[in-house]
């Protein structure tokens, strides 16, 4: 298993403000629930982060 940093993590983050990736919202259930389940990590362990992963994951 792979641990990802918190700048790895957010750097990611960063790319679904371009729009190709914003396509995500199509992407299956499971994907979803993953990426919410992440950002609701972030929220949890790094409040400076908090809003931003709740505003991610209202869009996604």
């Amino acid at each position: 298993m792979v641990a990802a940093t918190l700048a790895e993590v957010l750097a990611e983050l960063v790319e679904l403000e371009d729009p190709k990736v914003r396509e995500m919202k199509d992407a299956p259930d499971r994907l979803q629930w993953a990426m919410n389940h992440c950002l609701a990590q972030i929220g949890i362990a790094h409040a400076e982060h908090r809003a931003r992963a709740i505003d991610i994951g209202e869009r996604l």
